[in-house]
C-alpha cells in the first residue's frame, strides 16, 4: 500500500514532502475561518485596537487602488505624516496589497490565515531540511502556528505575528544555503529577511536579523566553509539585504535624522526594562494560569509580554522532550544553536530582573529604542519546538534517546510536584489573585499523565514486539495533541469587533469637515484613535503609528522633547481640559474643526480670556522658599480667594535642567482643583510665565494654598512671584453639535481652513524654536506665520485675499488664490522635507511655519498653487530595491543556464567514455 501510494505520488509529479507541505499550509489557511466562523458570519472582525491601524490600513489602499495613487504621505493622520515611506509602511508590504482586494469582513481572517500557511509551511519545510522525519517535521509545524505567540488575545498585533511566522521562511533559505553553498539561496534568505522587515514589527524584526546573522555564521564555521567565501557571500548577503529594502531604510533614516535634530526622546532606562519577565515566568510554560486568573497580573513588579502573556505555553509533554534535548547538545549543530538562542532570548526578556545585563544592552544603539524587552520571546518559542523536533526525531532514530526522554519526563514530573507543592502552601501567589489549586494544577497534571500513560504504554507494546516503528511515531503525534488541547482555550480567545461598529463616525460630520480637521484629545473617541479617519477621507489629528512627528506633542505638553517611538502619541492626553483652555489658536491653526470630547467635559470652561483689569494684588514675592519631598519639590503660600474668579499667576524661572515639569495651583483639602492646574516646562536660560487660574467653587474651602510643585529635585529658582485678582472677558469657541452617548461633539468656531493668509509675517531663528512649544501664549500663532529660515523683514498682509478650489490628495494638495497684493499662505499640512511648491507650476521655496506646518509667499493677482510631497530619499532607495531584485534575477537565470550546460557537457563526457570503453554497445 505504502509503495503504491509512492509510486502515486511520483507519477503525478508530487512527492509525500510536497504533499504534505500543501496541507499544512491548507489546514494552517483554514484555522481563522474554521474557529471564528460565527464572528465571521455575524460581520465581526478579530482585531481591534493595535491591529485595527492595519484594518483600516487596508480600507486606505483600497481607496487608493481607485484613485490610482500609491501612498507616500498620508494627510488623514496626525496632522500629515509620512507613513508612506518608513518602516510599517501598509502599502510597502506586497501581501498587503493582496489582502487589500479581499471583501472588508473578510480582511483580517484573511491577513491572519495567509501568515499561518507560510509559517507552517515553511517550519515544516525547514525540519524537513535539518533531516527531521516526516512524522516529526509534521507535528512540530502544527504545534508552531498553535503557539499562543501565533495566535493568542492579541492577533489584533498583526505586525508581531507575521514578524514571528517568518521566523521558519528565512532560516529554510539560510540552512539551503549551509548545505549547498550556492549564493542564490541567500538572496532568498535576504528576500524573506526583507518581506518581513516591510510587513513586520521593527523591534521584531532587528531580533530577528541578529539570530539570523549568528546562525549564518555559526553554521558557516561547523560547516567548515573556507573564511573568504564565507566573507564574500556574506557581503553578497548583507547588501542584498539592504538594497531590497533601501526605500525604507531611506525613509526611515530621514525621518530619524530629522527627529533627532529636534530633539526627540530617547527611551529611559526605566522605560527600556519596565516591560521585562520575571525569570519564574517560565513556570507558565506548563502552568499558564500559575499567577492567577488574569495572566498578565504582575508578578515581582514585571511579568509583562506585550499582552501575549502566556506565548511560552506549551504544556509538560513538549517541555520533557524540550529537556531531552540538552543531552543532544555536543552531537548537533542545530540543537547547540537553538539553546544558544534560547537562553539568550529569554535572558533578553529578563532584562528587568537582570540590572547589569539591562545597562549593558541599554547602550548599544538600536536596540535602546526599544520598549517592551519581553518581545524577544518569540525567537524562545521557535528556538523551543525545533529543539523539540530534534529530541521527536532522535527518539525515532536514536535507541539511546529513549533514555534521555525517560529522565527528563522524572524531571519534569519532580518539578510540577514540586510548584505543585509550594502554590498549595501560598508561596506562589499574584496580588491575591490565586485560583484554587485544582483550577491551576489540574489541567496540566492530567496531560501530563495522559501523556506518561500512552508513551509507557507504546513502549511496553513495542518491547512485546508489536510494532516498534509505530509507536514511536505515534510519540509526536500524541504531544501534538496534547499541546494542542491546552493551548486551544487561550488560542480562541481573541479581542472582537463589528466591522461596521468600528467606522462609526457620524456621517453628517464627514461631510461636513472638508478639508478641516477633526480631533479626540481624550482618546475617547476610538474611531479616530485607531485611524479610521483616513478610511473616510478626512484630516484626524489623532494617530496609531510607531514613529511619531513630536511638535504638535511639544506643544500640547509645553515640552521641548517628545517620545520618537511611541503608538498613539497624539491620544489620551492627560491635560486635555488645559489644551482646549489655553490652547485654542493652536488648534484654530491647524484648521481642527471638530472635538470628540468626554461627556463630563464642560465647553463653558474652553474660553477665550483677556485680562481687562486688575483688581487686588495678593501675593508678591522676591523668590520661592522650596520644601524638599521625597521625589518632588514646593513652594507654598496661604491665600484667600473669591468664589468663580481668575487670578493672573507671573513669575520667572531660571532651571538648571531644560525640559523638566513644573507645575502651579490652587490646592488644599476637598477642593477639585483640576481645573485650576497648569502645567510647564523648564527651558534653557531664564523663563517668564503668566498664567490665568480660575479659583472655581472654593467658597466654603479653608486652608487653600496657591503652590508651585516641580517634579524633580534639581534646583529651580523662582523670583518675581505675583498672584493678582482680575476681571477678564471671555469669548465662547467650541459649539455644542451632537452626542452620541460616548462622547459629545463640538465646533471649533475659530478653525482655520487647510489653507489661509495669516496677517503678519515674522523670521524666527531655528534656534529659537523650541519657545513656541514652551510659551506658546507668548506668539501670536493664530494671526501670525514665524518662519524658519526666512531672512526677510516684517511684512503684514491685507485680508482681501480669496482661497478657492482646494482639494487634498494622497501626496498633494492644490489651490486657487486670489489677492490684490502680495501674501502668504499658510498650509496646515505638517512640515517635512520632501514637500516641494509651485506657483503656476513654477517651484517656490517652502518655509516651516510656527515650527509645525509650512507655508509659501504668492505673488498679486490669481494663481494656482500646488505642495508636492517628493521624497527623493525614497525614490533614491527604491530605484536601488529595484535594480538589485533585476540583478539577481538576472544572475539566478545565468546560474540555472550555466548549470544545465555543464550537466549536458558532464552528460556527453560519460556517454563518449562509455563508448570508448563498449565501441559495440
Amino acid at each position: 500500500m505504502k509503495k503504491s501510494l509512492r509510486l502515486g505520488f511520483r507519477r503525478s509529479g508530487l512527492n509525500t514532502d510536497v504533499c504534505l507541505t500543501l496541507a499544512l499550509a491548507a489546514g494552517a489557511f483554514a484555522i481563522p475561518f474554521v474557529l471564528y466562523w460565527r464572528e465571521l458570519l455575524s460581520g465581526q472582525t478579530i482585531v481591534s485596537g493595535d491591529g485595527m491601524g492595519l484594518f483600516y490600513s487596508f480600507q486606505y489602499l483600497q481607496n487608493l487602488l481607485r484613485e490610482g495613487s500609491f501612498p507616500l504621505w498620508n494627510p488623514y493622520l496626525a496632522g500629515g505624516t509620512p507613513q508612506g515611506i518608513m518602516v510599517g509602511a501598509p502599502g510597502l508590504y506586497p501581501l498587503n496589497w493582496i489582502v487589500a482586494l479581499v471583501p472588508v469582513g473578510l480582511q483580517m481572517y484573511f491577513y491572519f490565515a495567509l501568515h499561518l500557511a507560510i509559517g507552517g509551511a515553511f517550519m515544516y519545510r525547514y525540519l524537513r531540511k535539518i533531516s527531521c522525519a516526516q512524522v516529526v517535521a509534521f507535528a512540530v509545524s502544527v504545534m508552531y502556528v498553535f503557539t499562543i505567540h501565533m495566535g493568542g488575545a492579541r492577533k489584533e498585533h498583526t505586525s508581531l505575528i507575521l514578524s514571528a511566522l517568518y521566523i521558519p521562511v528565512i532560516l529554510y533559505f539560510a540552512e539551503e544555503y549551509l548545505t549547498k553553498r550556492k549564493v542564490g539561496w541567500l538572496f532568498g534568505c535576504a528576500g524573506a529577511m526583507a518581506l518581513q522587515f516591510l510587513g513586520g514589527f521593527l523591534q521584531y524584526v532587528i531580533y530577528s536579523d541578529i539570530a539570523v546573522f549568528f546562525y549564518l555564521l555559526a553554521g558557516g564555521i561547523s560547516r567548515k566553509i573556507p573564511w573568504k567565501q564565507m566573507l564574500k557571500h556574506g557581503v553578497f548577503w548583507f547588501f542584498s539585504y539592504f538594497a531590497m529594502i533601501m526605500g525604507s531604510v531611506l525613509g526611515t533614516a530621514q525621518f530619524m535624522l530629522l527627529l533627532s535634530s529636534q530633539e526627540g526622546q530617547e527611551m529611559m532606562f526605566q522605560n527600556f526594562i519596565s516591560y521585562s519577565v520575571h525569570p519564574v515566568k517560565i513556570l507558565m510554560m506548563i502552568f499558564p494560569q500559575i499567577f492567577g486568573n488574569n495572566v498578565s497580573t504582575p508578578f515581582f513588579d514585571q511579568n509583562y509580554s506585550s499582552g501575549m502573556d502566556i506565548e511560552l505555553l506549551l504544556g509538560a509533554a513538549a517541555v520533557s522532550l524540550l529537556v531531552a534535548s540538552i543531552w543532544l547538545l555536543k552531537k548537533r549543530f542545530y540543537v547547540r544553536y537553538m539553546m544558544g538562542l534560547l537562553v539568550v532570548s529569554f535572558l533578553y526578556a529578563c532584562l528587568g530582573n537582570i540590572e547589569i545585563l539591562g545597562q549593558i544592552i541599554y547602550r548599544i544603539p538600536i536596540l535602546n529604542m526599544f520598549r517592551v524587552p519581553s518581545r524577544t520571546l518569540f525567537l524562545f518559542t521557535f528556538a523551543a519546538l525545533v529543539l523539540i523536533a530534534c529530541s521527536l526525531d532522535a527518539l525515532l532514530k536514536e535507541n539511546d534517546h529513549f533514555k534521555r526522554i525517560h529522565t527528563a519526563n522524572l524531571c519534569v514530573a519532580s518539578g510540577m510536584c514540586v510548584v505543585a507543592l509550594l502554590y498549595q502552601a501560598g508561596l506562589i501567589v499574584a496580588d491575591g489573585e490565586g485560583l484554587p489549586p485544582g483550577d491551576v494544577l489540574g489541567r496540566p497534571f492530567l496531560l501530563f499523565v495522559f501523556y506518561l500513560v500512552t508513551f509507557y504504554g507504546l513502549w511496553f507494546l513495542c518491547c512485546k514486539g508489536y510494532g516498534k516503528e509505530t509507536w514511536r511515531r505515534a510519540v509526536p503525534v500524541v504531544v501534538m495533541l496534547l499541546m494542542v488541547i491546552q493551548v486551544m482555550p487561550y488560542y480562541r480567545n481573541a479581542y472582537i469587533s463589528s466591522v461596521e461598529g468600528a467606522m462609526a463616525i457620524p456621517e453628517e460630520i464627514v461631510q461636513q469637515v472638508g478639508t478641516q480637521k477633526v480631533w479626540s484629545p481624550d482618546g475617547l473617541c476610538e474611531e479616530l484613535v485607531n485611524n479610521s479617519a483616513q478610511v473616510y477621507g478626512i484630516q484626524g489629528m489623532n494617530a496609531y503609528t510607531n514613529f511619531n512627528l513630536g511638535n504638535f506633542y511639544k506643544y500640547c505638553i509645553g515640552t521641548t522633547e517628545a517620545p520618537a517611538n511611541y503608538s498613539g502619541l497624539y491620544n489620551s492626553f492627560g491635560n486635555t481640559d488645559s489644551i482646549l483652555k489655553d490652547k485654542n489658536d493652536l488648534i484654530s491653526m491647524l484648521g481642527i474643526k471638530y472635538l470628540m470630547l468626554s461627556p463630563e467635559r464642560d465647553p463653558r470652561n474652553f474660553t477665550e480670556k483677556e485680562v481687562v483689569d486688575d483688581l487686588e494684588t495678593i501675593i508678591r514675592e522676591d523668590s520661592a522658599v522650596w520644601t524638599v519631598e521625597p521625589d518632588y519639590q514646593i513652594a507654598a503660600w496661604p491665600v484667600s480667594l473669591e468664589p468663580n474668579q481668575y487670578y493672573q499667576i507671573t513669575f520667572s524661572v531660571q532651571a538648571q535642567n531644560a525640559g523638566e515639569s513644573f507645575y502651579v495651583d490652587f490646592a488644599a483639602a476637598g477642593y477639585d482643583n483640576s481645573a485650576q492646574e497648569q502645567w510647564c516646562v523648564t527651558t534653557d536660560g531664564e523663563q517668564q510665565y503668566s498664567l490665568l487660574l480660575p479659583s472655581g467653587d472654593c467658597g466654603q474651602v479653608e486652608g487653600i494654598q496657591f503652590r508651585i510643585v516641580a517634579l524633580t529635585l534639581n534646583p529651580i529658582e523662582v523670583t518675581d512671584i505675583s498672584v493678582k485678582h482680575v476681571n477678564v472677558s471671555e469669548t465662547g469657541v467650541y459649539q455644542f453639535v451632537s452626542s452620541n452617548g460616548t462622547y459629545n461633539i463640538y465646533e471649533n468656531l475659530n478653525a482655520k481652513d487647510l489653507f489661509y493668509v495669516p496677517e503678519r509675517v515674522t523670521a524666527l531663528p531655528e534656534e529659537e524654536v523650541s519657545q513656541l512649544y514652551t510659551r506658546t501664549n507668548d506668539f501670536d500663532i493664530l494671526n501670525t506665520s514665524h518662519l524658519t529660515g526666512y531672512g526677510g523683514q516684517d511684512r503684514k498682509f491685507l485680508p482681501s485675499v480669496e482661497i478657492s478650489a482646494i482639494t487634498l490628495r494622497n501626496n498633494s494638495a492644490t489651490a486657487q488664490v486670489s489677492s490684490e497684493e502680495d501674501c502668504f499662505v499658510n498650509f496646515s499640512q505638517t512640515h517635512y522635507p520632501g514637500w516641494k511648491a509651485y506657483v503656476d507650476g513654477k517651484e517656490t521655496e517652502v518655509y516651516e511655519v510656527n515650527g509645525l506646518i509650512q507655508g509659501i509667499f504668492v505673488p498679486a493677482g490669481t494663481h494656482t498653487i500646488q505642495f508636492k510631497f517628493v521624497p527623493v530619499p525614497f525614490y533614491v532607495g527604491c530605484i536601488v530595491s529595484l535594480l538589485t531584485v533585476a540583478g539577481w534575477i538576472g544572475y539566478l537565470i545565468y546560474d540555472k543556464k550555466k548549470t544545465r550546460k555543464q550537466e549536458g557537457a558532464q552528460a556527453t563526457t560519460t556517454e563518449q567514455a562509455d563508448v570508448q570503453r563498449d565501441p559495440e554497445g
